[in-house]
């Protein structure tokens, strides 16, 4: 028997659970890539809800602490991210563009 990172005993989840309390576990399903006003953001769907990313100009991620419920469906994150962080968009960067998968 192995603990996950909460404490709690891993074998007595079932496998669809533990994605949910151990980020390890979690698999990713489907990648979205967009500009959001500027800002490159990659939006992981996973066995557990989604996981945002930044993305930079060298290619590498890190989590973003962007929340993006579980509910919303893919064709739909595009707008979420827009309605959540229209602050960042200026006269000269105010579109949310999906960009093609890499």
């Amino acid at each position: 028997m192995r603990l996950s990172h909460c404490g709690q005993l891993r074998d007595s989840l079932p496998p669809a659970r533990m994605a949910e309390h151990d980020p390890r576990m979690r698999t990713a399903m489907a990648e979205l890539r967009f500009d959001v006003f500027g800002k490159l953001i990659a939006v992981a769907k996973t066995s557990a809800g989604w996981t945002t990313y930044l993305l930079g100009q060298d290619g590498k991620r890190t989590a973003a602490d962007i929340v993006v419920p579980a509910f919303i469906e893919e064709g739909e994150v595009g707008q979420y991210l827009a309605d959540l962080l229209h602050e960042l968009a200026t006269p000269t960067n105010n579109r949310v563009v999906r960009l093609p998968p890499k």
